[in-house]
């Protein structure tokens, strides 16, 4: 796999996680602190593969 290919793909996993975890702990503040700090980091990797991806084309 190509390195934009497995940015997007940890990315996509990394929010889908963070979904995860805010839905089963819906009341705990530090679940929700550690589901934000994991959004940056997700979104980040999402724009890395597209900017990988723009680049290689």
């Amino acid at each position: 796999m190509k390195t934009h290919q497995i940015l997007y793909v940890l990315s996509i996993v990394i929010l889908l996680g963070i979904l995860m975890i805010l839905i089963n702990f819906p009341n705990s503040n530090k679940a929700a602190l550690i589901a934000g700090a994991f959004t940056f980091i997700g979104f980040g990797l999402n724009i890395a593969g597209y900017t990988l991806k723009k680049k290689a084309n």
